[in-house]
């Protein structure tokens, strides 16, 4: 007898299976894709050539345990020293042509110029004194060993855009202009509150040429301007101020003039700047026939800045 073998037919796929594999597969490929990638601590277990002198082995050691070595610039600082702490312009001109070099253009100087040679008053005088006691040789000999006693020492100093006062010392100012100062220009700092409420008033902020940043110096922003313009300036708010004090002086002068009696205004007056008065035999002993300046005269107290730049 002959068996017919039927095949049955596969049974329908549920749409509602495969559609949960599908989310199922694609949760698992997110969660794989949203591990971090692994935290690299340093300790390099990959096997490597090993290290031919101890010098490599603890330039490997210093670059893993503490990080690759920042880039820094090379800087001569001169001083503690009385002459150059208190003369900028000295300290300068050692920084721009080095100990030896301005030592001799000093004994140059003064042998050509005499005491003409210093722009500090103080120095001049010294100067004078000095040349016309000992001779113009022998002053600029020992001015020149005495310069060459300054001292000096080469420093590292970070070349970031951050400048620290930790590592820059107690001018960082100063030296933030003097690494970006060209000639013909005059520097100054502006905060970001002064840049809002008076604007830039014809300063431009510097940029570092490699980097392309705005060059600061903690808060600060440096910005500069022609010299031309920061003199003018300079001489119109000099003038101003002075106009302003003598203004004050006048109605000072005027208000004590009221405070005098009435009957007595005939004979009676303040004094004015640049009078003088000179005592009599009715005033005391002392101070008969000397003669002092007297009368009022305001004068304004002008802070002394250190120039930048």
């Amino acid at each position: 007898m002959a068996i017919n073998k039927t095949r049955r037919p596969a049974p329908a796929a549920d749409p509602v299976q495969a559609a949960n594999e599908q989310v199922l597969k694609m949760r698992e490929e997110r969660i794989l894709n949203s591990i971090p990638e692994p935290v690299d601590l340093g300790l390099d277990l990959k096997d490597k050539e090993p290290a031919g002198n101890a010098a490599e082995f603890i330039d490997e050691w210093d670059r893993k345990a503490f990080g690759d070595p920042v880039a820094t610039i090379t800087r001569v600082v001169y001083g503690p020293d009385p002459l150059v702490d208190s003369n900028p312009h000295m300290r300068l001109m050692l920084e721009r042509h080095g100990l030896v070099d301005y030592a001799a253009a000093t004994f140059d100087a003064v042998m050509t110029k005499g005491a003409g040679a210093f722009q500090d008053e103080m120095l001049k005088r010294g100067a004078r004194a000095a040349i016309a006691r000992f001779g113009k040789e022998a002053f600029a000999n020992a001015l020149r060993e005495r310069i060459l006693k300054i001292p000096c020492r080469t420093v590292e100093i970070d070349s970031s855009d951050t400048l620290d006062p930790m590592i820059m010392g107690g001018n960082v100012l100063r030296d933030t202009v003097q690494r970006y100062e060209r000639p013909g220009f005059a520097y100054k700092f502006l905060s970001e509150r002064c840049m809002d409420t008076l604007g830039m008033r014809g300063y431009t902020l510097v940029t570092d040429p490699h980097t392309g940043d705005k060059v600061k110096a903690g808060t600060l922003y440096l910005g500069e301007i022609r010299q031309e313009i920061a003199d003018a300036r300079r001489e119109r708010f000099a003038a101003e101020s002075e106009t302003e004090v003598r203004e004050i002086e006048e109605a000072y002068r005027e208000s004590l003039a009221r405070e005098i009696p009435r009957g007595m205004r005939g004979g009676i007056a303040p004094l004015g700047a640049g009078d003088q008065i000179t005592a009599n035999a009715t005033e005391t002993e002392g101070w008969v026939g000397e003669t002092r300046s007297a009368g009022v005269r305001i004068e304004r107290q002008q802070r002394v800045e250190q120039r930048v730049g």
